[in-house]
């Protein structure tokens, strides 16, 4: 029996000392287990973490070139917009210089035409006291001719008594008797 107690001490002592040098060691890979869990399970957040992040950003990333996309096409359009304006402006400015060219000839037609009536006008003024004493020596000679041909006609036509109007002796009095007031 003492043999039996003898192995048994043996395997109490061998158990005892054995605890005693895997316990510190059991403790350690139990923590280092429990540290690799841990890092394991926040790796795993982390990793969920990341795979949101990276949904967000490629959310912001398609909503943004969306948003280029459309300030793009809004771009061109205006760009579209001002370039047809531009082309409008440079049409109505070439039509404006056409009609400025046709007036500024139109414009010297005129001074042209103003000049020559202003030529005739002085001319037909200077003309008319030559005019006046012309038409008043043809009135007096349309005159006498009036008062012979009536001598003529009373000497032949004695017996007749029909009265006869007077001629008028000048143009004055013959535009006197013409105008409003002479009546």
């Amino acid at each position: 029996m003492h043999q039996q107690n003898e192995k048994t001490l043996d395997l109490t002592l061998d158990a005892s000392f054995a605890e005693q040098q895997l316990t510190p060691q059991v403790d350690k890979a139990v923590a280092v287990i429990g540290l690799v869990e841990k890092e394991r399970k926040l790796f795993k957040n982390q990793a969920k973490d990341y795979r949101r992040r990276i949904q967000e950003l490629e959310s912001q990333l398609s909503e943004a070139e969306r948003d280029a996309r459309d300030t793009q096409m809004k771009l061109k359009k205006k760009i579209s917009d001002i370039t047809e304006s531009r082309d409008a402006i440079r049409e109505q400015l070439a039509s404006t210089l056409l009609i400025q060219e046709s007036l500024e000839r139109d414009k010297g037609e005129l001074r042209t035409a103003l000049m020559k009536l202003q030529s005739t006008t002085t001319s037909l003024w200077r003309n008319i006291p030559d005019l006046l004493i012309r038409t008043a020596k043809r009135a007096d000679e349309e005159n006498e001719e009036d008062c012979e041909m009536e001598s003529s006609i009373k000497e032949a036509d004695v017996s007749m008594d029909v009265p006869t109007p007077e001629k008028k002796a000048s143009l004055n009095e013959s535009l006197a008797y013409f105008s409003p007031e002479g009546r």
